[in-house]
């Protein structure tokens, strides 16, 4: 088979000065998967002395990525940077970084679930959003981690580390509306169908905190 390259790049997060976090330049791996005009060389974010971890799961999982140029690349050992906002890959032992936009990728959880990302989406369109339900109205979760100075009880030294952050979306007419993963939040963001979403919620008995449940209810409001 003839043996075919895959681009790579680097997109650096802008966190001020902390010196917990280098810099290391990889070389290229050839790819059994791209075309060669998707080759190139890499500097993969590292972190060093912060508790946590910066990906979405510490281990490679199986995925599913699509350029914006319409190639689709499946069965890809990939690792979601939330620091970085950005996706690797493994290919040969070493870890790589796309350098042609991604415009979505699918990553399989380890309950056999696809998790679904897709950016292009208005106020932040490179920004990388999970999406729960699509349709007229779709709820997207934005899932970060920043490197924040903590500092333990019983301690006078303060400790870097991995801080999660997530916040919900209502994508409607090209816009962009916060919501809590609440009751109260979600029937005030969809009034206009408030008493059908109400019955829906003690039928179903639905638990907006879970993001299952959540995206059924928007999927559901959807159908109305």
């Amino acid at each position: 088979m003839k043996t075919k390259y895959l681009k790579i790049t680097t997109i650096v997060v802008c966190l001020g000065a902390i010196p917990a976090i280098t810099f290391a330049q990889r070389e290229v791996a050839t790819q059994n998967f791209a075309n060669t005009t998707d080759g190139g060389p890499v500097s993969i974010q590292k972190y060093e002395n912060i508790t946590g971890s910066p990906y979405l799961a510490d281990d490679w999982s199986i995925g599913l990525v699509k350029l914006q140029s319409g190639k689709t690349y499946k069965e890809v050992k990939v690792k979601y940077d939330q620091v970085a906002d950005e996706l690797h890959f493994e290919n040969n032992g070493k870890e790589l970084v796309f350098i042609n936009p991604i415009a979505e990728f699918k990553i399989r959880s380890t309950n056999g679930v696809d998790l679904y990302f897709k950016n292009g989406f208005a106020s932040d369109p490179k920004a990388f959003y999970q999406v729960l339900a699509d349709g007229k109205t779709t709820l997207i979760k934005r899932n970060r981690k920043v490197i924040v100075d903590k500092t333990p009880f019983n301690s006078a030294t303060a400790v870097k580390v991995f801080e999660p952050q997530t916040k919900y979306y209502l994508y409607r007419d090209n816009k962009l509306d916060a919501v809590k993963n609440n009751k109260k939040s979600v029937l005030n963001a969809l009034a206009n169908k408030k008493d059908f979403l109400d019955s829906y919620i003690q039928k179903e008995n639905i638990d907006i905190t879970k993001d299952e449940d959540f995206g059924k209810l928007i999927t559901y409001y959807n159908s109305l």
